[in-house]
């Protein structure tokens, strides 16, 4: 391994950024988090027993934060305990209180059933609604009396997306689009294991849960995201020649 500065500093930086992602309040980064923590644990108990009491030590004390922040009462566990708490029979209703409150899961399996609806009645299952995605949901937010705003600023759920570029490919462009963005994640598994990079694994993973929790394509911030981080994993584990003739060596990002 290399190391900018030294193993102490590098340590302290992971925990310092730990911190961070707690405080970040986000329900997919803090379980990732927490895996990929939980994976690098099992791979460093093949090493030396120095490295071993570090690692465990490591991971202990992440766990320990994340478990006292998640069993506490902070703004944090609640946005885990309301999915727990949530009424998952409400998405089921016709029409809605405007004062209604969804919980991630309940607005996004709300999302799942006003997409089927809005494919059986258009009829567009095979090539979709196209760029009437958007005013169709609304209609739908409409219809179901749901939160529209106070028609200044805040616009209610009129605002709201799918939040799962899945669903949104399948809306826009029928399950031609769907099976078209699913390619992409075939392709990076099929570059994950050609490379064998576990790198290349987890930012896949990351890719696929943000895709279910949010409609990517649809920001642009998202969009360089998802077309930067795959690029960067590839280049940064490609093989390359070095200074010895007819040697190739394996440069890790």
């Amino acid at each position: 391994e290399t190391y900018i500065f030294n193993k102490l500093i590098h340590f302290l930086l992971v925990f310092y950024f730990t911190g961070l992602i707690l405080l970040l309040s986000s329900k997919l980064v803090i379980i990732f988090t927490f895996s990929c923590l939980l994976y690098y644990f099992f791979l460093f108990l093949k090493n030396t027993m120095e490295v071993r009491l570090i690692s465990l030590l490591a991971l202990l004390t992440a766990a320990v934060m994340i478990v006292l922040v998640l069993l506490s009462k902070n703004q944090i566990s609640k946005r885990f305990n309301e999915i727990i708490e949530g009424n998952l029979d409400l998405v089921q209703q016709q029409r809605f209180n405007p004062n209604t409150y969804f919980n991630g899961v309940q607005f996004r399996l709300l999302q799942v059933r006003f997409v089927k609806e809005i494919l059986d009645e258009k009829k567009a299952w095979l090539t979709g609604v196209s760029n009437q995605a958007q005013p169709l949901l609304v209609k739908k937010y409409i219809s179901t009396n749901m939160y529209l705003g106070n028609g200044k600023e805040d616009h209610g759920y009129t605002d709201y997306n799918t939040h799962n570029q899945f669903l949104e490919s399948l809306l826009q462009s029928g399950i031609v689009g769907l099976v078209s963005y699913g390619s992409i994640f075939l392709s990076l598994i099929a570059l994950m294991i050609r490379r064998k990079s576990r790198e290349l694994f987890f930012v896949a993973c990351i890719l696929l849960a943000y895709s279910l929790n949010e409609s990517v394509l649809e920001r642009q911030y998202s969009i360089m995201m998802f077309t930067f981080f795959p690029l960067l994993v590839y280049f940064g584990t490609r093989k390359k020649r070095d200074s010895s003739p007819g040697k190739i060596t394996l440069q890790r990002s």
